[in-house]
């Protein structure tokens, strides 16, 4: 009977629960590592760019978890984003690491390459100078800045009217060799 006891007891001592911030913002400061003029600042930088789907939290302690599995368990518990599009983007930030989590739907905008070169070159050389605050702020720019970019491209990077001509002369001129290289040769009769 003891082993039972003692299997039940391992059970429950095992089964650790993972507590999940509430989401009360777009700053979810659970670690208390920004100070409050920085939370400020960095939700109102979303709102005045109208960017609702963005959420930065600290976390103090991971638990023994990764934080690509506490990013999925946030993402599944704040189901972020519009009803049915897997639309949310989450910054993440503890002790000694730093992760972008970006819905499917959104990758195309905000790419695994994107989110490490926000990370990389941003905000790690501010955390490897104890500048939290800072590495904060310029992950939230950065974020902003990719999808500002998208909703309004800058002209010179637009295409110009007459693109589809190149693109349709490009294709006559592939066909018309691929014809001339490839065409059956004539047989005298």
């Amino acid at each position: 009977m003891r082993f039972v006891y003692c299997f039940v007891l391992g059970l429950i001592l095992s089964v650790r629960a993972w507590a999940i911030p509430t989401l009360t913002g777009q700053v979810v400061d659970e670690a208390n590592m920004l100070t409050p003029e920085n939370r400020e600042n960095i939700a109102q930088l979303f709102k005045t760019e109208n960017i609702n789907n963005v959420i930065l939290v600290t976390v103090a302690d991971l638990q023994g978890r990764t934080l690509k599995s506490y990013l999925a368990e946030l993402s599944k518990a704040w189901d972020l984003g519009q009803e049915g599009y897997d639309k949310g983007v989450i910054l993440v930030m503890s002790p000694g690491s730093v992760r972008i989590g970006v819905g499917k739907s959104l990758e195309h905008v905000l790419s695994s390459e994107k989110s490490f070169e926000i990370i990389d070159k941003g905000m790690k050389p501010l955390l490897m100078k104890g500048d939290i605050n800072g590495a904060a702020m310029v992950g939230a720019k950065g974020i902003v800045a990719v999808f500002s970019s998208r909703q309004a491209p800058n002209v010179e990077e637009s295409p110009s009217g007459s693109s589809w001509l190149w693109w349709l002369l490009g294709f006559v001129v592939v066909v018309g060799a691929f014809v001339y290289i490839f065409k059956a040769p004539k047989t005298a009769e």
